[in-house]
């Protein structure tokens, strides 16, 4: 284009020279023009301003100051120029070269990209030179190219390509196609082209025009047009054939085979060789092709020798950008830093800065990270990744737990409305910022938000519940989980790990809940994983999947389902060995076999805890729990030695005193009494205020009550009750202390100690007893009305304890003891009522007993002797039922007649007797020896002999034949 203006402007000079004469101004003149004519520019430019210092007024000056104006945009300083033009153009009109001067302002207003200037000046030009007013218009059509302006830039052309003169349709043709190829019109192009006669062009254009037909072609799938067109440009201009041989790398990868396409990338080395400017923008072209074709290696090789260029040429930053994505795809990401960070420090330009920071991001780079997106942040404030870069600093702070700094850059972002496309990783971030600073609430409502846009972000719905979880809103937590399940039924083919972080979660919430058989519903699809399946889902599942194991477990040890809870804990540390949930899993998967009963795989599991190197606490239980299952094993010996590990190995875990005690209870279930003894005191004396040291002190006592040192218990409790009068088994100590002192003999201390047990211990299970027991005593000692009242506590505070232990019977008798009745008259009255009297065989031999008591017993008659006549009445009346004891109640009427001196009366009743009995002879005897007796004493001898001769008839040669015969003898 320079070209064409110089022509013009050589034109305007032959055209004024023979005006001008050989005066001083005009040769100076004359001198300037002719470095003009030359080229030589900056001598030309000299001349023009010595002009003007020397010769200010001359007429020339107008003319001067346009040539000076030209030169000056010669020499490429267009402000200069386009100042000096407008310049021209109000204060120098009488140039003779007016006409020109808006041409030569809006070229230069176009080189300064002033193009709606530039248009303006352009549309103006009126000249009769056909090839300035062309060229003007040529460039009108740029400039409202560089508008927007398409349409009238087209018609421009579309005018121009019939103008006369073939550089001027050449360079129109050219400019037009160019501006339908980026409008995509490749059919138009085609058409042109065809318009334009492109061989007749200058080879300059027609290669150029030629260039995008065969670009249309291309674009139109012509391929194998395209590519001969394409084979005619290779030895085209460079940048021409630069871009001929892409193509027909291009098309080679489409049509050709590999050998093609090699071979054209070799064609265009030798062509291009040495000239390595050239080659870059070819080898770039062949390496963003590879790219897109995901020939990752092939790309990276070319794009590696344009960027192995970079001191020599400038590379553009697309080169080390899709290195470093290249680098990336291979999980390199120090190679990608590498590149972008060499090329970040020739050009801090915001894409590469960007990347760089991704990458190192990444990489785990935090630092560095932050501190180049820090910098992007302060360089590119009005890029359009700001944004973006904004939101990988915020990221990058959040990994280096700089919470405050993040949420300021996440709110500023919010507050300038700079979130577009990052608005829903921003709500996430957000999200995360406030779980990390422990704001629950404030997590769950970004959360709320996040999802309200991206419902389907299954992972993000995981964080969210684990978020709810973490806050305790265990309803949510159930709600949003079974929700998602109706939504979702195939969720775990689509999302199988999230499956499983949601399930675990369902499931401790049950457990939260104490609902263990739904807990045991959501853990049991991940513990039927096995090990390699969790790992298959990636690290999350892989970490969980033991607490879900043992948390499945827990859940049935609460349900009382020991085999199972000992199947699900037995599986932890055989699969996860390293855990630091495993040394509780083993003592709890021995807890389970314990509790089941499976004392041997209890023990062998607590053995092994040791070799999981627990935590001393837990090591203290497990070996504890380890003696107890010896105990049950009956392995007395090797309990003995693991509660001594205990408290040897944990002297101050809360173990130690239970080891101690339980070391203690084996020695005595070995049969090493006196060694268990010793134990015992020894907890006592390590523990006092213990309940252990209190609990070790009774045992002793039970121990030597066992072995009857009565005397030993005595102190032992004694020693109890003053050491411990708050103790537990204070009770215990008064009650059996109180039956050891009645066992001692010391009845008044066994008061002492029950009343006390009676009064203090109200709610003790020994209580009633110990009241039945006074009141034994009490009345022992004639002091029935106190045990009367006792027993009366008795029978109304502990109803059925007092009737299965006769309390009702025991009251009444106490009541007639009261009354003067002694003991045991007083016991056969209530056995005499409480069963019916003579209605029953009970009642009977009650009356019976009573007779014989008060009767027979007793030295003197009295009130009693009188009661007891009726009843015995009544019984001698059952002689068909109970014969045998109708005939004692008439021998008893019989004694009561003849101690009250009425012998006939006695005679009778003895005689009654002795007809009734039917299987008792002793009592037959009895009855006729009396008869015979109160015969006598009623003065009936006759009567006597006779029964004193049926005795030794019935009974020859006894005591009672004897004893008759010395009746008579008498």
């Amino acid at each position: 284009m320079k070209r064409t203006l110089a022509m013009c402007g050589l034109l305007l000079l032959i055209a004024e020279i023979p005006v001008f004469g050989q005066t001083g101004d005009r040769f100076l003149y004359q001198s300037a023009e002719q470095r003009f004519r030359t080229g030589d520019y900056a001598v030309a430019l000299e001349r023009y301003e010595q002009f003007l210092r020397e010769h200010p007024t001359s007429e020339l000056v107008p003319d001067v100051q346009f040539r000076r104006a030209v030169t000056l945009y010669q020499l490429g300083r267009y402000q200069e120029s386009a100042d000096l033009f407008a310049r021209v153009q109000t204060r120098y009109r009488s140039t003779r070269f007016l006409p020109y001067v808006p041409f030569y302002l809006g070229v230069s207003q176009f080189q300064l990209g002033q193009y709606s200037r530039a248009a303006d000046n352009l549309s103006a030009v009126q000249v009769r030179d056909q090839a300035v007013q062309n060229e003007a218009r040529l460039y009108l059509a740029r400039s409202r190219i560089a508008l927007g302006d398409a349409e009238e830039a087209r018609e421009i052309l579309r005018d121009l390509l019939n103008a006369p003169g073939e550089s001027v349709r050449g360079f129109a043709g050219a400019l037009y196609v160019s501006l339908l190829h980026g409008q995509q019109e490749y059919q138009q192009i085609l058409e042109i082209a065809e318009q334009l006669s492109i061989d007749s062009l200058p080879a300059q254009w027609a290669d150029q025009v030629r260039l995008f037909q065969a670009e249309a072609l291309f674009f139109l799938d012509e391929f194998e047009l395209a590519r001969e067109l394409f084979e005619t440009l290779t030895e085209s201009r460079l940048e021409i054939a630069t871009v001929a041989f892409q193509r027909l790398f291009l098309i080679m990868q489409e049509i050709g085979s590999q050998e093609d396409v090699a071979a054209v990338i070799r064609r265009a080395e030798q062509v291009l060789a040495g000239r390595s400017e050239v080659l870059k923008d070819f080898w770039t072209r062949v390496g963003l092709s590879s790219f897109q074709n995901q020939e990752y290696r092939l790309a990276e090789l070319y794009l590696r020798r344009v960027w192995d260029l970079r001191g020599v040429h400038e590379v553009s930053e697309i080169v080390p950008l899709y290195l470093a994505e290249i680098a990336e795809i291979r999980g390199d990401y120090e190679q990608g830093i590498r590149v972008l960070s060499e090329f970040v420090e020739r050009e801090s330009g915001a894409v590469g800065l960007f990347r760089l920071s991704t990458l190192q991001a990444k990489q785990g780079l935090w630092q560095e990270a932050r501190e180049n997106t820090a910098t992007f942040r302060r360089l590119h404030s009005r890029s359009e990744l700001f944004p973006q870069a904004s939101y990988l600093h915020a990221f990058v702070l959040v990994q280096l737990e700089d919470y405050d700094d993040a949420l300021r850059i996440v709110r500023d972002l919010h507050a300038r409305g700079l979130t577009s496309g990052i608005q829903e990783d921003l709500l996430r971030l957000e999200a995360q910022i406030h779980r990390q600073t422990g704001n629950g609430s404030a997590a769950i409502e970004s959360f709320r938000d996040y999802l309200a846009l991206r419902p389907d972000d299954i992972p993000a719905v995981v964080e969210y519940v684990t978020v709810l979880f973490e806050q305790e809103r265990y309803a949510a937590v159930d709600r949003e989980v079974e929700t998602l399940l109706e939504q979702l039924p195939g969720l775990g083919e689509a999302y199988p790990q999230e499956r499983a972080k949601l399930f675990y979660l369902r499931g401790l919430s049950a457990v939260t809940a104490a609902d263990f058989r739904t807990a045991v519903e959501f853990f049991a699809p991940v513990s039927q994983l096995a090990t390699s399946e969790a790992l298959g889902l990636g690290e999350d599942v892989a970490a969980l999947h033991p607490y879900n194991l043992f948390y499945h477990a827990w859940s049935y040890y609460q349900q009382g389902n020991y085999r199972d809870s000992l199947r699900l804990f037995s599986r932890i540390p055989d699969e996860y060995p390293a855990a630091g949930i495993t040394p509780r899993a083993v003592y709890l998967a021995g807890w389970s076999a314990f509790a089941d009963g499976e004392y041997a795989t209890a023990q062998s599991l607590l053995q092994r805890i040791s070799a999981f190197d627990p935590e001393p606490a837990l090591a203290a239980d497990a070996g504890y729990l380890l003696a107890q299952t010896q105990i049950e094993l009956g392995e007395y010996q090797q309990a003995i030695s693991s509660y001594r590990g205990v408290f040897l190995d944990f002297p101050d875990s809360s173990r130690a005193r239970e080891a101690r005690f339980g070391f203690a209870e084996a020695l005595l279930r070995a049969d090493r009494v006196e060694s268990a003894l010793e134990a015992f005191a020894e907890v006592t004396n390590r523990y006092p205020d213990s309940y252990l040291g209190q609990e070790a002190l009774y045992r002793r006592a039970q121990v030597q009550l066992e072995r009857d040192n009565l005397r030993v218990v005595q102190e032992l409790l004694f020693e109890y009750r003053t050491s411990y009068p708050a103790g537990d088994r204070i009770d215990d100590a008064l009650f059996i202390g109180g039956e050891i002192a009645e066992q001692l003999g010391e009845p008044s201390g066994a008061l002492l100690l029950w009343n006390r047990l009676v009064e203090e211990h109200r709610d003790s299970p020994h209580r009633f007893d110990a009241m039945m027991n006074a009141a034994r005593i009490y009345r022992q000692r004639g002091e029935h009305r106190t045990a009367l009242n006792l027993v009366s506590e008795a029978r109304a505070r502990y109803p059925q304890q007092a009737a299965a232990a006769g309390a009702d019977r025991i009251a009444d008798e106490l009541v007639l003891q009261v009354s003067g009745v002694s003991e045991r008259e007083a016991e056969l009255r209530v056995q005499i009522e409480q069963n019916e009297g003579a209605a029953t065989r009970a009642g009977r031999e009650a009356i019976l007993e009573l007779g014989r008591t008060v009767l027979l017993e007793a030295f003197t008659l009295d009130s009693e002797a009188e009661r007891v006549v009726p009843q015995l009445q009544q019984v001698a009346t059952r002689d068909d039922d109970a014969p045998d004891q109708a005939a004692e109640a008439h021998f008893l009427l019989g004694e009561y007649f003849m101690r009250t001196d009425r012998p006939a009366r006695a005679a009778d009743a003895f005689l009654d007797a002795a007809a009734t009995v039917a299987a008792d002879r002793d009592l037959l005897a009895r009855s006729l020896y009396r008869g015979a007796e109160a015969l006598i004493r009623d003065s009936r001898p006759r009567e006597a002999e006779q029964l004193v001769q049926r005795i030794q008839d019935s009974f020859p040669q006894t005591q009672w034949s004897e004893a008759a015969e010395r009746l008579l003898e008498d």
